[in-house]
C-alpha cells in the first residue's frame, strides 16, 4: 500500500538511551512523518498609502522641523501626493515597503523640501516615525 503524501527527511537525529534500544525486523515500518514548523511576521507594512490617513504625535524635532504636537498626513486615493494637517502644504511622495514592519518614504514639499520619512510598524495601525532632510529631523509615533 502505497502513501497519499510524499515524506522528504528534513534533519536526522541520534538519540542516546540509557536502556536498550528495540531492534526492528525488516517487515516493520515505523510511520514518520516531520512537519516543518514556520513562524514567520506578519506583514505589517502596507503595499501602498494611497487613501490612508496618519495621525503623527511628534516627541523629537531638530532645526526647522517642529519638536512637539500633532499633525495628520493624508494620502491621495488616486496619485502619489499628500497633504497635511498643518499649514497649508502637501507635496509628493514614493513609497517602499523594506520589510515586514518597515517601509520609507521619499517625499518633496512645498516647505521643508526634500525628507526622508522611515516608518516602523509595530502592528498594522500604529508604529514610529522617523524624518531627516536638510531641514532638520523628527521622531515620533503614528497611528492610521
Amino acid at each position: 500500500m502505497s502513501a497519499p503524501f510524499d515524506c522528504e527527511l528534513l534533519e536526522s537525529r541520534t538519540f542516546l538511551s540509557a536502556g536498550p534500544v528495540p531492534q526492528l525486523g525488516p517487515e516493520v515500518q515505523v510511520p514518520f512523518i516531520s512537519v516543518e514548523a514556520r513562524r514567520t511576521a506578519p506583514q505589517l507594512a502596507p503595499a501602498s498609502l494611497n487613501g490612508l490617513t496618519f495621525t503623527r504625535v511628534i516627541t523629537k524635532g531638530t532645526h526647522s522641523l517642529p519638536g512637539k504636537g500633532t499633525y495628520k498626513v493624508v494620502y491621495s486615493k488616486t496619485s502619489e501626493k499628500f497633504e497635511t494637517s498643518v499649514g497649508d502644504y502637501g507635496g509628493s511622495y514614493t513609497y517602499k515597503v523594506t520589510g515586514k514592519n518597515t517601509a520609507t518614504i521619499a517625499s518633496d514639499n512645498s516647505v521643508f523640501g526634500k525628507l526622508t520619512v522611515t516608518l516602523t510598524f509595530t502592528s498594522s495601525t500604529t508604529g514610529t516615525f522617523h524624518i531627516a532632510g536638510a531641514s532638520g529631523t523628527q521622531d515620533g509615533t503614528f497611528t492610521v
